[in-house]
């Protein structure tokens, strides 16, 4: 009788919902603007509510030196936020399974005000030296940079690209159009820089899903989908959208 009990009890108690971590390295605004605070909390805030626990999504923010090692491991069972398939050598979506955009963004070229660079093409770069991020891939700057026609040096976040700049030890970098408002707005930068009237790309981001999810991205697509369409998702975005 007494197995009967127990057996009864195990089966009445409600199962724990699986987690699965939600990678993001972007540790800057508007995606990270304080402890606990900024876009990617609040996306799993609205992923969490949409899926209804199941699976709960829990956010792990990581450098992309960490990412690319844990995406190396071939049991990979994370999600990656705010990604585009070219940046992870994907471009053909083929290693992974992706949502529908969950943002359009833009590359900012930023320059120096005493030295004012306006983004006509790649030839506008020729000759210059370019800060970029550790790990982060720049569609057509890498390929020149390869061919010898810019010098890459890259520093581990945008600030202190930024810092470089002022400084003059480097000529130009990229900010994204959503992170632009966040560091031109700041005091310490008022007049010192020039942001070119064209930006250096357009792209879209995504939620990356190992092969192994199928049915997970079969469901985020629907969330991602409708979240274009959501005006509380729109609300969320605009209040996180700095003004340069």
């Amino acid at each position: 009788m007494r197995v009967w009990f127990w057996l009864w009890l195990l089966l009445s108690v409600p199962a724990l919902g699986e987690t699965i971590r939600l990678y993001d390295y972007h540790q800057h605004p508007p995606f990270n603007t304080g402890v606990d605070e900024g876009l990617s909390r609040e996306l799993v805030k609205y992923l969490n509510e949409k899926l209804g626990g199941e699976p709960r999504i829990e956010l792990w923010l990581v450098n992309r030196a960490r990412l690319a090692l844990e995406m190396a491991d071939p049991d990979f069972d994370g999600l990656v936020v705010w990604v585009n398939p070219a940046w992870v050598g994907d471009p053909h979506r083929e290693r992974y399974l992706w949502t529908f955009p969950v943002m359009r963004d833009t590359n900012e070229l930023v320059s120096n005000i005493d030295n004012p660079v306006t983004y006509r093409g790649p030839d506008s770069l020729k000759g210059l030296v370019f800060g970029g991020v550790e790990g982060y891939r720049y569609q057509g700057i890498d390929d020149a940079a390869g061919r010898g026609e810019l010098v890459r040096q890259d520093a581990k976040k945008v600030k202190t690209n930024l810092e470089l700049l002022v400084r003059g030890r480097i000529d130009v970098t990229l900010v994204s159009g959503s992170s632009l408002g966040f560091f031109i707005d700041s005091q310490h930068y008022q007049g010192k820089l020039f942001i070119s009237p064209f930006p250096q790309s357009s792209y879209t981001r995504h939620i990356l899903l190992p092969k192994s999810r199928p049915e997970l991205h079969a469901t985020l697509n629907d969330i991602a989908e409708q979240m274009d369409r959501d005006p509380r998702w729109h609300k969320v975005l605009e209040s996180y959208r700095g003004t340069p």
